[in-house]
């Protein structure tokens, strides 16, 4: 600690006009900020038109802010404002333990400066557990962040303070930061030497091995849709997490559902039997329980899956049997590659030529003529007829139609409406055997 250049400051400032802020140089900033645990400093300089009105109001406070502990200083020092991101003037920065937050409000508002000033000062967001509390969030958090600490080592104030800054940024991603200064539970979970950052991913965990000073690059490795990411079920992720997922991956199945859906625990037992294939081909598959979300995307009646591609702003609504996994899946591979697996249509001379020069080889064989027949109008009513049998005595309204028609069919003797039999076609049915491929 530098005690004479802050004996020096205090001196000249003790011998200064009263509510003025005072103005430091570069060197003596540099020092307050790293020795003094909260400090503010408005950053300006000479061509800024508005700097020197909101200076008058700012020097209002002033005596406000020492009161509650807080260092208020000036300063025209444009390198060591455009160090932390800072290039057009004025600005302010709040620095607690040499952690910069800048205010983003009106300046000329110096109430809500005042305000905004004490509420950094005394907000203390991460909450500090215990042993028992701790296991009860690994129990019940669907994640949950545990920050380690001594309370006897300094270096402890900077690293939360740090963390403090991205608490309210990971709780939108569902992620709960915490702090536990219990040694035996970091030891428990690999820190002999704290502080370290344990995540917790219902209930297993993993440790952060990165720079724990470094508050952007912790928030990156706990939203990091891997580190997030559990394979046994389908992960329920938020708006916030979805949305960093489309970002990194190419395609996603979204199952949307609410807790009030009778249908939709049925349904999500199906599909997870599907998922562990679908992310073998590349898909990413997640649950989403936000109705708002789902309206936005065009559906409004629950359950539903989507499939998106990072290629298109809008996704596709699956329209099929959701009880019907394997053809919820079927319909992914197709979305995902809709010029995938087909079998090839080949006759005559080209089939003889394939049947030679292939080592072993499949051939389905179907008849054209009876999948016509299949889609003739006089086929479906005969088949809609045989579905709903009339009552015995009760005249059919659609036996003349049927009639009309079977004469003009090509084979009237498979189509004969006197026949108790209806032919069943699954000749022109290949989906079962795509599905094989």
């Amino acid at each position: 600690m530098q005690e004479e250049a802050i004996l020096e400051w205090v001196l000249d400032l003790s011998e200064s006009t009263p509510d003025v802020i005072e103005s430091v140089d570069r060197k003596t900033l540099q020092v307050l900020i790293n020795d003094v645990e909260h400090l503010a400093v408005f950053f300006y300089d000479d061509k800024c038109e508005s700097c020197e009105q909101i200076l008058e109001e700012l020097e209002t406070i002033d005596d406000d802010t020492d009161k509650h502990g807080i260092q208020f200083v000036k300063s025209k020092d444009s390198k060591l404002a455009s160090e932390i991101g800072i290039f057009s003037f004025p600005a302010l920065v709040y620095y607690e333990t040499g952690v910069p937050i800048m205010y983003d409000g009106n300046l000329l508002d110096e109430e809500e400066v005042l305000h905004w000033m004490i509420k950094q000062k005394t907000d203390e967001s991460i909450e500090d557990i215990d042993r028992e509390t701790l296991f009860e969030y690994i129990d019940t958090k669907e994640f949950l962040a545990v920050v380690f600490y001594l309370e006897e080592d300094p270096f402890t104030v900077k690293v939360l303070r740090h963390i403090e800054l991205i608490d309210d940024e990971a709780a939108e991603y569902g992620i709960k930061i915490v702090k536990c200064s219990d040694r035996l539970m970091a030891k428990k979970f690999g820190f002999r030497n704290p502080p370290g950052v344990t995540y917790f991913r219902k209930g297993k965990y993993i440790n952060y091995d990165g720079d724990i000073d470094d508050d952007e690059e912790l928030l990156d490795w706990l939203t990091d849709p891997q580190n997030m990411e559990l394979t046994e079920h389908i992960e329920k992720v938020n708006r916030k997490m979805f949305n960093k997922i489309r970002q990194t991956s190419d395609y996603i199945a979204a199952f949307f559902y609410s807790d009030d859906c009778k249908q939709c625990d049925r349904v999500l037992a199906e599909i997870e039997h599907i998922d562990d294939e679908a992310e073998g081909a590349g898909i990413d598959f997640v649950k989403i329980d936000d109705k708002k979300m789902s309206k936005e995307y065009g559906v409004f009646a629950l359950p539903a899956v989507l499939f998106f591609k990072m290629s298109s702003k809008e996704p596709v609504i699956y329209a099929g049997d959701l009880y019907e996994e394997q053809d919820i899946l079927n319909w992914l591979m197709t979305q995902k590659d809709p010029s995938g697996d087909v079998i090839d249509e080949v006759e005559g001379e080209d089939l003889l030529k394939t049947i030679q020069e292939s080592e072993a080889l499949a051939v389905y064989f179907w008849n054209k003529t009876l999948c016509d027949l299949c889609n003739s109008k006089a086929y479906r009513k005969q088949k809609a007829k045989k579905d709903v049998e009339p009552t015995e005595g009760t005249p059919d309204e659609d036996s003349e139609d049927s009639e009309a028609d079977s004469l003009n069919d090509p084979n009237p003797s498979i189509m004969d409406p006197g026949r108790s039999f209806v032919y069943e076609c699954y000749s022109c049915s290949l989906e079962p055997l795509y599905n094989k491929l």
